[in-house]
């Protein structure tokens, strides 16, 4: 069972040591972002890039309306982007209708590191989801 928090600081304390922990592992996961509202809040030590953090988890949000409506939940998806050569894995969470969790990783040139890019968020996304469903409790 997951901890109930009295205070929004803690919460914030928490989610940045477990994005941190996510990303200081070699899993091809290098940043980690948490989206409220619609805007990026809280992210790991390595920055993760704002604007397309923002942009993707706003395509995620409109995607998940306007193709699946009531009848199906978009929970997440996993994309790959190139730029310079490098191979970038990005990967959205989505929590609610405004919050989500976004996470970003460098595939060291190999398309095969998007498994393990995929493969070891399993691990931390209750962990964070929960986090994410509690900031939202207590800034209410």
């Amino acid at each position: 069972m997951f901890k109930e928090y009295n205070n929004l600081d803690a919460v914030k304390k928490a989610m940045k040591q477990i994005f941190n922990r996510c990303s200081d592992q070699k899993n091809n996961i290098d940043c980690v972002g948490f989206i409220y509202n619609r805007g990026l809040i809280i992210q790991s030590d390595n920055k993760i890039d704002q604007a397309i953090a923002n942009s993707l988890a706003k395509n995620c949000f409109q995607t998940g309306q306007d193709s699946f409506g009531d009848t199906q939940n978009l929970t997440n998806i996993t994309c790959m982007t190139e730029q310079d050569d490098e191979l970038f894995a990005w990967t959205v969470v989505l929590i609610n209708d405004t919050d989500a969790l976004v996470f970003s990783g460098n595939l060291e040139g190999e398309e095969i590191n998007l498994n393990v890019h995929r493969s070891c968020l399993n691990g931390y996304i209750d962990e964070m989801r929960h986090l994410a469903q509690e900031f939202r409790r207590l800034a209410v």
